[in-house]
């Protein structure tokens, strides 16, 4: 069993691909944010973030990881999500 993260254009891209089916469990994170903002002492914003145009989801595999979707993986420097107990299965090599 593995993890991995992965970048789509639209949800159901990954969850309707007959061709390239998913066999484990996706977990959808919404839009990454490629830049973060930054805020004063009180909170507000002075430059917003920059989000990601595509969806990002974690993809925990039941068997082997589907190398069609490869060209979708992503490797954030930072992850803002893990699978709770399940840090070492992270697909975090490049």
């Amino acid at each position: 069993m593995e993890y991995g993260k992965y970048e789509f254009a639209t949800v159901p891209e990954i969850l309707k691909d007959e061709e390239n089916p998913v066999d484990g469990a996706v977990i959808i994170l919404g839009y990454l944010v490629e830049t973060k903002g930054t805020y004063d002492e009180e909170g507000n914003v002075i430059t917003a973030p920059v989000m990601s145009t595509k969806l990002a989801v974690d993809i925990l595999w039941n068997n082997e990881v589907n190398e069609a979707l490869e060209p979708n993986r992503i490797y954030p420097i930072t992850p803002s999500h893990y699978i709770a107990g399940m840090e070492e299965l992270y697909l975090n090599t490049i």
